[in-house]
């Protein structure tokens, strides 16, 4: 099993590139890991919320096959602690 990290744009906030760095850190012990940051859409600001998220559908889709489990994290999602989530994962 892999576990591949795709984010969409860059983050200037060096807390989540340091917890990313830490968590493939313990995650390459047990897993193959590959982080892939896609660029921001084009023209985002222009596109409604609608238009921006199929936009970033697409890219995303660009970097999975039709076998991966594709898990999504957003904030408003349902919360694991580590454990529950390692549980999740199996």
């Amino acid at each position: 099993m892999g576990i591949k990290l795709i984010t969409i744009g860059a983050t200037s906030y060096s807390f989540i590139k340091e917890g990313v760095e830490e968590y493939e850190k313990r995650l390459r012990k047990y897993f193959k890991f590959e982080l892939v940051a896609i660029p921001d859409v084009k023209n985002r600001g222009k596109l409604n919320p609608i238009d921006l998220k199929a936009e970033e559908a697409i890219l995303i889709n660009k970097q999975t096959k039709a076998t991966d489990t594709l898990i999504l994290l957003d904030e408003r999602g349902k919360e694991f602690d580590s454990i529950n989530f390692a549980r999740f994962l199996q």
